[in-house]
């Protein structure tokens, strides 16, 4: 698993460093400050290949190389093993590439949940198996479509898609569809649980496929019509259940142990999700890997927006394997810092917190209107007191914790 990454003029940045911890890492920060970018080099540094463009050098680096070699774009990194394994890569100008010495790949399962909706897939044992062969790619890389239809590279069949593997799994192969029921359930809320209808429907005339669908309190519902959120967690959920098994029949017939680690990046994983589920996510996706089996180990880098998020990993964080980074702008050049955890309570506290750094959690007009509020207050200005107080009434509920600072304000102006 990934312990260090180290980037040096590369990017949106001059340096940046992160240690990552064996199980829980959490990405946060404002918008264009490199989460992503993180996500997509730890992507490439674990499987030899890019999910989609490359990270390249910054552009003052390239049109101005330096003559010192220490002063040239570099990505660094660190593999947990014993030994350790320390890899420095460097960017070759003429062909494009970053380039290393030795780049071992890592023996086991990645996932990758990428911010456009779309999936990849690392296999310890497809993938390093494909590396011999005259694919043009050796991951497996899913859009928001191949998910759902299947995955093919020529006459290559790499994935028969959820909706066909469903329906096999669901009819032939019901150890690996109670595994995927399973995982499910543990995504889902204890009031929204995802239920696998035994019915399938077919959409159209000119679609002649049986489509599965999920069991709601008021109906069977088409997979293809669920929500963006729930196609999301039930895509990620079958890639899981998916990647596992194909794994398992792939070192069968190679005659290999099967790994006992799976590495999860999930770009903005709350992605689509009502709160109910953004509260379940990242809980639920520590215990998951438990359903596929009882000593898998996992680590989970996830970048997120979501205050709730956070607030709902307060339970399970321990400091001795999970860390919390914050990327922010300062003087022009965007920061890495691992921010020492401490609870704040519920999602408002976070978002009031120095990682989201609000205010308040308002609107921006509420915030306004108490700011000019609390100023009169110390001004004592008499001109103001009927616009602000007009002001207050626009924006905020009659039950908002404000209203007695007021209420005792305004009876302090009536002694006077």
């Amino acid at each position: 698993m990934l312990k260090k990454l180290l980037l040096k003029h590369v990017g949106p940045v001059e340096r940046l460093e992160i240690n990552f911890n064996s199980r829980l890492n959490l990405l946060t920060g404002d918008n264009s400050l490199g989460k992503t970018f993180v996500l997509d080099i730890v992507w490439w540094l674990l499987t030899g290949n890019w999910a989609g463009l490359p990270a390249l050098p910054r552009y003052r680096m390239l049109k101005e190389p330096s003559k010192h070699h220490a002063d040239l774009p570099q990505i660094h990194y660190t593999f947990k093993t014993e030994p350790l394994i320390e890899i420095a890569s460097h960017f070759d100008a003429k062909t494009q590439q970053w380039k290393s010495d030795n780049h071992p790949l890592m023996p086991c399962l990645i996932i990758y949940a990428r911010a456009d909706g779309g999936f990849s897939v690392w296999d310890t044992a497809r993938s390093l198996n494909r590396l011999e062969s005259t694919a043009p790619s050796n991951a497996f890389h899913f859009s928001n479509q191949t998910i759902w239809e299947g995955l093919s590279e020529g006459k290559r069949i790499l994935s028969n898609g959820l909706l066909a593997d469903w329906l096999r799994w669901q009819s032939r192969e019901t150890e690996i569809f109670e595994r995927l029921t399973d995982v499910l359930v543990e995504l889902s809320p204890q009031n929204d649980v995802i239920k696998p209808s035994d019915k399938t429907v077919r959409l159209s005339l000119e679609d002649v496929r049986e489509i599965p669908t999920i069991l709601f309190q008021y109906g069977e519902v088409p997979l293809l019509h669920l929500s963006a959120g729930m196609k999301r967690i039930i895509a990620l959920a079958y890639l899981m259940v998916w990647a596992w098994s194909e794994h398992l029949k792939a070192c069968e017939i190679l005659q290999q142990t099967p790994a006992h680690q799976m590495v999860l990046l999930l770009d903005e994983v709350e992605a689509h999700l009502h709160p109910q589920w953004q509260r379940r996510i990242l809980p639920a996706l520590l215990r998951v890997v438990r359903h596929l089996h009882e000593d898998m180990a996992v680590q989970i880098i996830a970048g997120t927006h979501a205050p709730l998020i956070l607030a709902s990993v307060e339970p399970e964080f321990n400091p001795e394997t999970d860390r919390l980074f914050h990327f922010y702008l300062d003087k022009q050049n965007v920061t890495v810092e691992e921010w020492p955890w401490a609870k704040q309570g519920d999602a408002t506290g976070w978002l009031i917190s120095e990682i989201f750094g609000l205010k308040q959690a308002r609107s921006v007009e509420a915030e306004q209107a108490i700011e000019a509020a609390t100023e009169l207050m110390r001004s004592g200005s008499v001109v103001s007191h009927q616009s602000v107080y007009q002001q207050l009434i626009k924006t905020l509920p009659p039950d908002d914790p404000f209203w007695p600072r007021w209420v005792m304000y305004e009876e302090q102006q009536r002694r006077l």
